[in-house]
């Protein structure tokens, strides 16, 4: 990009610094300007005007803070010989900030042929992504459709192979019982009869009848599975059955730990 050196001092508005601008291309007779050169001239310009907007609304905030701040007797002088000055000083600010807001706009309508061409180009694209994406919307749809359909035959078939197999499944869940219930009262009273244990108890308690279920100490004196430690017997109210079978082998597990 060229640069004009254009002078920008004493400059007060955007149209001072298009008259400026033409007066510059008239005295070198070309009058062909590239907008993005003009753009930032008038930008230069915009931006020496607002740092000088800014100071003296900066220099206003200060004098209406130091106004609030003094005393009623004060402030009732200052009223007395200036009149109503904290009014003043807001209106003013009120007007610098319009002006500031009306220059943005006259600094935005100076720039819209210098970003036309860029915004169109960034349309240009958005569109043709638009219209890719609207050109896969059906592929999508139908992939999406072949993925619902598979996913309902996958659980039509799990659901048809749990049916199918469910008789099975039962009968071996049965027969695991039924297994379990029988290692327990056969093998294992084959293993270790009642007159192998030798219970700690209190000598108010007759093993030869019924006694509380509950857990109990004893020892394992003689037999095959004789132990010199104690153990812990646990003595339930009812037979052990095809129902209970599985709960109470977990008690044991627990035992054990």
């Amino acid at each position: 990009m060229q640069n004009l050196s254009i002078p920008i001092k004493g400059c007060k508005n955007i149209e001072d610094m298009k008259e400026r601008i033409l007066a510059h291309l008239s005295s070198r007779k070309d009058n062909r300007l590239a907008c993005n050169e003009a753009f930032k001239v008038i930008s230069e310009a915009q931006s020496m005007d607002k740092k000088k907007s800014l100071a003296l609304l900066d220099y206003y905030a200060k004098v209406e803070r130091e106004i609030q701040g003094l005393d009623a007797t004060f402030l009732d002088l200052l009223k007395t010989s200036e009149g109503d000055f904290l009014s003043k000083i807001k209106t003013r600010i009120k007007r610098m900030q319009d002006r500031d807001y009306v220059l943005l706009i006259a600094a935005k309508a100076a720039a819209f042929e210098a970003l036309k061409p860029l915004v169109e180009a960034q349309l240009e694209l958005a569109v043709n992504t638009l219209n890719d994406l609207q050109a896969r919307i059906p592929m999508l749809v139908e992939s999406d459709v072949r993925l619902c359909q598979q996913l309902i035959e996958e659980a039509q078939s799990k659901r048809d192979s749990e049916a199918r197999y469910k008789p099975c499944r039962d009968k071996c869940e049965r027969l695991r019982v039924e297994l379990t219930l029988f290692g327990s009262m056969e093998i294992r009273f084959m293993r270790l009869s009642w007159d192998d244990l030798s219970w700690d108890v209190s000598e108010d308690v007759y093993l030869k009848r019924p006694i509380e279920p509950g857990l109990y100490h004893g020892h394992i004196s003689k037999g095959r599975c004789s132990l010199s430690g104690q153990v812990t017997f646990k003595v339930y109210r009812e037979l052990l059955t095809s129902s209970n079978i599985i709960e109470c082998l977990a008690e044991e597990g627990i035992l054990r730990y």
